[in-house]
């Protein structure tokens, strides 16, 4: 079997339908909206229901490539393929068989792109660059990332010859978020503009934050630098409360979203991290600044105003470096000046794209002074309008720009998430669990923040030899027989172990935590559990286990990993209580 470099298999399907079954088993979809077109993509919306619990419901966004990564041809009276994958030369490979119509030819079209696929760096990488980003909570969970063959007959009308086509296409399947950054600032629900106040307001701080410690996780955790970085490129999920805010990347993709880990581990003096980081802000500043006439970066920009000023030659010598020996740009000078004179030229010279480009020195020296500013005095800034809807799952983005659902289909299928569903504005309870020293010498603390699509976990643990350890939450807080009166791991939906990011897992399954120096410290987050009582995937008053071994995710080809993960003795336990 064909599989991509972490070990998963290559899949290709042959209708839309059989991802669905394939990936959703447990579930059922409804589309939300007809088909729409970003910019390399067709977008649509499905709106998945829990068949044991219909009230468990969920949005995922289904991605397919307009551009097949793979074009076979195959002419009736030659018997071969004709391929171009990924623009390299064309070539050919004969193929036996002499119908095109059968499940068996079919299957070994399939077979022969799985192999044009494992041996693609770009697919290898674009898959990479999904799987770590979801992990990472830099992009929305990722559901699945395959392949959909088309097939059509094509007839020259010139001589009546026939060739079948087949094409490749990319499908990227994931969490849908409420909308993107652009639409949420350029379009306005009542139809006109706020006036503006003279600073920020709390939700464009919050953002702003959110966004610049997305960039510092792509550096820090991906080693990527994302250059098609841009408004549109952002989504997130409108919450009530901006406490909450939800702020995710997407567009991955490798040819904009480049591998840079020889410059991004360096560390010392030198490391130029800080200046890559603060090249993403400066250029995320002007999309704002042009596009909206409302910079959120700009308290950030001036609080830090000193270190940008000592720093602007450094970042100039970053952006618009050239090679010494060659005398023209790096690659990374390169990215950074393609894409940034591809949508600012306009905006700068008055010129569409790249019709007049500036030097740049001219546009490194205007991005720079222009983030420093709030917006300009002699247009009306964009504000965004945070409609209601929007907080309540009522609309979705699609294709780059927000669309509402008609208000019959807002009704309809309203998210009601099972444990949030009676939150209340600004009222988001609070866990605990306490984890008292016991004979293993472990001792710590777990902390719990409910949102309203699920739980923040904090925890401190000491004593743990170094290493991975597995992380659950159990049945009960029963501590009559010490952890082990805990039971199974929670499982209300009757499911297979997995990890914290698989698709097929236990609610209590929250993969492993690291102890290094005898002190595991991090957070997560857990979505579709909460701590309100009487509902179904309430963990209040279950418990928290930490467990000798590495938690195997469910891929140990034994009944053990699909059960517990093979994460051994019981080591640690702690009761989830109301925090007060």
């Amino acid at each position: 079997m064909e599989q991509f470099n972490d070990g998963s298999p290559i899949f290709i399907f042959s209708k839309m339908k059989d991802i669905l079954d394939y990936q959703f088993p447990d579930e059922t979809y409804d589309i939300m909206n007809n088909e729409n077109t970003g910019g390399f993509n067709k977008v649509q919306y499905f709106l998945l229901k829990n068949k044991t619990d219909p009230k468990i419901i969920r949005k995922i966004v289904y991605r397919k490539s307009k551009t097949p990564i793979i074009l076979l041809h195959k002419y009736n009276h030659l018997q071969k393929y004709i391929d171009v994958l990924n623009n390299s030369s064309i070539h050919e490979k004969k193929i036996n068989e002499t119908s095109a119509d059968t499940d068996t030819d079919i299957d070994k079209v399939i077979n022969y792109c799985k192999k044009l696929i494992a041996n693609t760096q770009d697919e290898m990488m674009d898959h990479l660059n999904w799987v770590t980003a979801s992990n990472e909570n830099i992009s929305p969970q990722l559901e699945f990332f395959g392949y959909i063959m088309d097939r059509k007959m094509h007839t020259n009308n010139d001589n009546g010859s026939k060739k079948i086509i087949y094409a490749i296409h990319k499908i990227i399947i994931s969490e849908a978020y409420d909308t993107d950054l652009y639409s949420l600032y350029k379009d306005h629900t009542d139809g006109g503009k706020i006036k503006p106040d003279e600073t920020l307001r709390d939700f464009d701080r919050v953002i702003a934050k959110r966004i610049i410690d997305i960039i510092a996780k792509v550096h820090n955790k991906a080693h990527r630098i994302p250059f098609d970085i841009k408004p549109d490129n952002i989504v997130i999920n409108v919450t009530p409360y901006y406490a909450d805010l939800d702020v995710r990347m997407i567009d991955l993709d490798s040819n904009l979203y480049h591998d840079y880990s020889n410059l991004l581990k360096k560390t010392g003096e030198h490391a130029p991290k800080e200046l890559i980081k603060a090249l993403s802000i400066m250029i995320l500043a002007n999309h704002f600044f042009y596009f909206f006439n409302w910079n959120i970066f700009q308290e950030y920009i001036k609080d830090n105003h000193s270190w940008f000023d000592e720093k602007k030659a450094s970042l100039f010598a970053l952006f618009c470096e050239v090679d010494i020996h060659t005398n023209t740009p790096t690659k990374l000078s390169q990215n950074y000046q393609h894409m940034n004179n591809k949508y600012l030229n306009y905006f700068i010279t008055g010129y569409r794209y790249m019709e007049n480009n500036l030097s740049c020195e001219k546009l490194f020296n205007t991005m720079f002074d222009n983030m420093k500013l709030l917006s300009s005095p002699n247009k009306s800034p964009d504000f965004p309008s945070i409609n209601k809807d929007c907080a309540n799952d009522g609309c979705i983005i699609a294709g780059g720009n927000s669309r509402k659902l008609k208000k019959n289909k807002i009704t309809k299928h309203k998210i009601k998430h099972s444990c949030n569903k009676t939150l209340k504005k600004n009222s988001s309870k609070k866990g605990i669990a306490v984890i008292d020293q016991n004979s293993y010498n472990i001792e710590g603390k777990i902390f719990l923040k409910e949102t309203l699509t699920g739980l923040k976990i904090e925890y401190e643990i000491k004593g743990l030899e170094n290493g991975l350890h597995g992380f659950h939450i159990h049945e009960y807080g029963d501590l009559s027989d010490g952890c082990n009166s805990a039971c199974s791991h929670f499982n209300p939906f009757n499911r297979k172990h997995g990890g914290l990011y698989s698709r097929e897992r236990h609610a209590g399954d929250l993969g492993n935590i690291k102890s290094k120096n005898n002190l595991a410290k991090g957070s997560l987050y857990v979505k579709g559990i909460c701590l309100t009582k009487n509902m179904k995937t309430s963990v209040l008053g279950r418990m928290f286990v930490i467990h000798d071994k590495e938690d195997d995710l469910g891929k140990g080809n034994n009944d053990e990993s699909l059960k517990t993960g093979n994460a051994g003795k019981r080591l640690a336990c702690g009761v989830i209580g109301l925090q007060k």
